[in-house]
């Protein structure tokens, strides 16, 4: 606690470019963050929607054949889906059928999350899941549960999670000397705001002190609505002042005035040669 009393800036000037030193430091923490997160965000939006796009040209070119194996129509390994060990590899399992994009090598992904329910049927939506590839690499999917002439089929489509993070880290080179930047542009607005802001005091102190001089009688008004209220009261004062020392300066002439004829005759009194008997 001494510490902390010791800490605190003893001026004005100084407590308020501190709290004004921590608030921007905080709002820059907080937009930093609501901003990486934003970045994220739009980022995880854009995989998305690339692996949901992917996931509906598989399911659209899925068909089951007379022996009930699953088939498709067309070949749906374009970029970047056709390079091995990319991390952005689809899948469609059955009961009976799986197939694979050219990049997974005809390996099979580990199921990510939870398995497939009603909800995931009735929702015809492909939910967000992780796991990883045979490397060990993580990887972010979209799995679609769904139905294909009855047989209940699930199709996954993954991208590596380094795309989810490494645009959003690469935003942060970006961000964090821009908002470094800006906190220091605004801690030097606030020094300035504070000095100008605090110079009708200083200007207040110089005009007391001559009052205190005898340089002048009264303060001025002043231009600052906040410091009217002080130099008026501050001018009562003096006033109040120099009527109590007018009306001390005339109760000691009166006291003065009275006490002059008793200590006249005193005087007279004890002084011999004025004795009228002589003796």
């Amino acid at each position: 606690m001494r510490w902390l009393r010791l800490s605190r800036p003893t001026s004005i000037a100084g407590r308020l470019t501190a709290f004004s030193a921590a608030f921007v430091a905080g709002a820059i923490l907080v937009a930093s963050v609501i901003l990486w997160f934003i970045v994220a965000g739009v980022v995880r939006e854009q995989i998305d929607q690339r692996l949901d796009t992917q996931i509906e040209g598989v399911r659209s070119s899925l068909t089951v054949s007379e022996n009930g194996q699953l088939t498709m129509s067309s070949q749906l390994d374009g970029p970047p889906f056709d390079r091995p060990n990319s991390g952005w590899y689809w899948q469609v399992r059955s009961e009976t059928s799986t197939l694979s994009s050219r990049s997974l090598e005809r390996r099979a992904l580990k199921p990510s999350g939870r398995q497939a329910d009603w909800r995931d049927l009735a929702s015809a939506r492909p939910r967000p899941g992780e796991t990883e590839d045979g490397n060990g690499r993580g990887l972010y999917t979209r799995t679609l549960s769904t139905r294909i002439d009855g047989q209940l089929v699930q199709i996954t489509a993954s991208a590596p999670e380094a795309v989810l993070t490494d645009p959003a880290f690469r935003s942060l080179m970006w961000l964090v000397p821009a908002m470094a930047l800006l906190g220091i542009t605004l801690l030097i607005g606030t020094y300035l705001q504070v000095r100008f802001g605090l110079k009708p005091l200083k200007r207040l102190t110089t005009d007391i002190a001559e009052v205190s001089a005898g340089n002048r009688s009264t303060l001025p008004e002043g231009e600052v609505e906040e410091l009217k209220p002080v130099a008026t009261e501050i001018n009562r004062l003096i006033a109040l002042n120099e009527r109590r020392l007018e009306e001390a300066r005339i109760h000691f002439a009166n006291m003065a005035h009275g006490l002059k004829t008793p200590v006249a005759s005193l005087t007279l009194g004890l002084n011999d040669d004025n004795d009228a008997n002589g003796g």
